[in-house]
């Protein structure tokens, strides 16, 4: 089976999500963020690379070449080229980074009362502002795209209560991933 060549846009696309994961790293590091603080026997270093390895097995099915023969010519049914998947992955991967502003407590306790679930639907506007703050301008489509992924088609969702085609095609997928 040939594998699509990787085209200059394709290459500069990964230069600046890698870039992107790199200015989201300093981001963290630049916030103090203890990541070695356990909660629960589990670290928030290992919790936020079950987050990535997750997001990496999604955006996986969708833009490799070992998947390409399921359905090479519209991947998997969504009509996506191989620069689609791989921002729908990268969108992925970054999606819930703004849980990190969360405090560790409200994870602790196990349950949530109604302030802790108003912190909560915070996150998707934490990860939005720091991917605006700290990405490159090539990148800040990531930002619309994370904000909007807990929206929902018939408008309950958060934080902006946008419905049908208001809500990015990424979006829609993470969100229904992320169930």
């Amino acid at each position: 089976m040939s594998q699509e060549p990787a085209s200059k846009d394709h290459i500069l696309l990964v230069d600046d999500e890698l870039n992107l994961l790199n200015a989201l790293a300093e981001f963290l590091k630049e916030q103090e963020y203890d990541v070695d603080t356990a909660t629960n026997g589990e670290s928030a270093k290992e919790r936020l690379a079950e987050r990535v390895y997750e997001g990496y097995r999604l955006s996986s099915s969708c833009s490799f070449p070992e998947c390409d023969h399921l359905c090479p010519e519209d991947r998997g049914g969504l009509g996506y080229t191989r620069e689609h998947s791989i921002e729908l992955g990268v969108a992925t991967l970054v999606h819930d980074l703004g849980m990190l502003d969360i405090p560790f407590q409200i994870f602790a306790k196990g349950t949530f009362d109604l302030k802790d679930i108003a912190l909560l639907r915070k996150h998707p506007g934490h990860t939005c502002d720091a991917l605006k703050e700290h990405s490159a301008e090539s990148c800040c489509w990531l930002a619309d795209i994370v904000v909007q992924e807990h929206e929902r088609e018939d408008g309950t969702g958060y934080p902006g209560g946008l419905s049908g085609k208001e809500i990015h095609k990424y979006a829609k997928i993470i969100g229904i991933a992320d169930t």
